[in-house]
């Protein structure tokens, strides 16, 4: 297998999950989605062994350089049980030759928002942000550790003719500051927030 640039972070990971999950095993490990993490788990599940369930199974972008791609791919490589969150990524799980039965589910983050909103929307992130706004966050390091990328992003942003609340994250503020990029007029620049926050 060939993991990503956190490949010790991800056996490190296995080495400290391995006993917990064969302290509890009831034979299945449940993984979703396509973190360094998770593909700890998976390698930890294999070693005990545990069935591994992949839920948001095969929702790819078919590019090698995005970081979560490999972990998808290798992850659906030990599944033995498919939750794909669309009727596409069925289609695509059918030609990778996967060896586990397949179970069409909806996008469930999707839920999960639908069910926290109810909360969140209670919530007030601050009296001095406008009424109505868009949200933009930006923290992909291809996006944000390149220069052209994030300034073409600023660029892109600022004639929208909207008021856009940007939560920065520390990376991304840092790297507008040492590539010298302004912000557009338009932004409103906040603290990184939490999820409910967020989705408020």
């Amino acid at each position: 297998m060939i993991f990503n640039q956190n490949s010790s972070d991800i056996f490190t990971m296995k080495t400290n999950l391995l006993p917990v999950l064969k302290a509890i095993n009831h034979g299945y490990v449940v993984i979703y989605s396509d973190t360094d993490s998770n593909m700890a788990a998976a390698l930890a599940a294999e070693d005990i062994p545990s069935k591994i369930i992949h839920v948001e199974a095969e929702v790819r972008d078919f590019d090698l350089h995005v970081p979560e791609e490999p972990l998808w791919i290798q992850i659906d490589e030990m599944s033995d049980y498919f939750f794909p969150p669309s009727n596409f990524c069925t289609t695509v799980l059918s030609y990778e030759n996967t060896r586990g039965k397949i179970f069409t589910t909806a996008n469930l983050i999707v839920d999960v928002c639908k069910d926290l909103l109810r909360i969140a929307i209670s919530r007030k992130l601050s009296e001095s942000l406008p009424q109505e706004y868009l949200l933009s966050t930006l923290h992909r390091p291809e996006n944000v550790d390149n220069p052209h990328n994030l300034r073409l992003l600023m660029n892109h942003i600022a004639p929208t003719n909207h008021p856009v609340v940007f939560p920065v994250h520390p990376r991304t503020k840092k790297n507008l500051q040492h590539f010298n990029i302004g912000i557009p007029s338009n932004i409103t620049i906040i603290d990184p927030l939490g999820y409910m926050d967020f989705l408020s």
